[in-house]
């Protein structure tokens, strides 16, 4: 995900997005991967933040959580091949704003709540069936707009429940954005890339130190949860 900070480009002051990218390690803790400063969110400059993640190292990439910038789900299905990809929540909701009236909002958020909390992918696949054909004929937009975002939404479902709640959203990078926010409002303009990084690597560092001498997720949960389900599908 991205911030916005005006810096110099040596001819006059532009606004420059801030990438970073967060990731739970083979340990389970969080840990800031990377940094970068690009010209705008595009596919083309999310493909080169996710191919020189991978350049320095990151391999194994199971889940990518993102907002629903078009450019990062085609840029880390083409760089993270086997990944899945879980659309913010809090995003989801957002956007879920900007097409229903007001006075519906309620109601249309408590069915979509109804999807997004089932007990597993599966479940909230059939009930989102469901919800689309409900607003297919009264409100196309809406019954379009869930078509195209619900599923997506819905991948956190398929991890096990000890995980659900801290990979659904983005809360972890929207926090550390507004660090940056917090941290850059007193300069205002940045007279280089360099002056940027020279301020939020520090912070990412020390970051990270805080981060990692405690457990985020505990990855014996997922191995035994992908062990039962590999028990079930046999069964059947």
């Amino acid at each position: 995900d991205a911030s916005y900070l005006k810096v110099f480009d040596g001819v006059r002051f532009v606004s420059k997005a801030v990438m970073v990218a967060i990731g739970v390690n083979d340990t389970g803790s969080r840990e800031i991967l990377d940094i970068d400063i690009m010209h705008d969110e595009s596919y083309a400059t999310y493909h080169d933040f996710f191919e020189g993640l991978k350049d320095r190292g990151l391999k194994k990439v199971d889940l990518v959580i993102s907002d629903g910038h078009r450019g990062i789900k085609k840029a880390a299905k083409e760089s993270f091949t086997g990944s899945s990809w879980q659309f913010c929540t809090v995003h989801l909701k957002r956007n879920l704003m900007k097409i229903v009236p007001k006075k519906e909002f309620e109601v249309v958020l408590k069915q979509l709540n109804k999807v997004l909390h089932c007990d597993s992918f599966i479940e909230a696949t059939a009930l989102a069936n469901g919800l689309i054909a409900t607003y297919e004929d009264t409100k196309p937009k809406l019954a379009e707009f869930f078509a195209n975002n619900l599923y997506d939404s819905c991948t956190y479902l398929s991890f096990p429940k000890s995980h659900r709640r801290k990979i659904h959203s983005t809360n972890v990078l929207e926090r550390f954005n507004k660090e940056i926010k917090r941290r850059t409002k007193v300069i205002g303009a940045f007279p280089n890339d360099g002056s940027v990084l020279r301020l939020l690597v520090p912070l990412a560092i020390d970051t990270n130190a805080k981060w990692l001498v405690r457990n985020y997720v505990n990855w014996n949960n997922l191995v035994q949860y992908e062990k039962a389900e590999d028990e079930f599908t046999e069964i059947f």
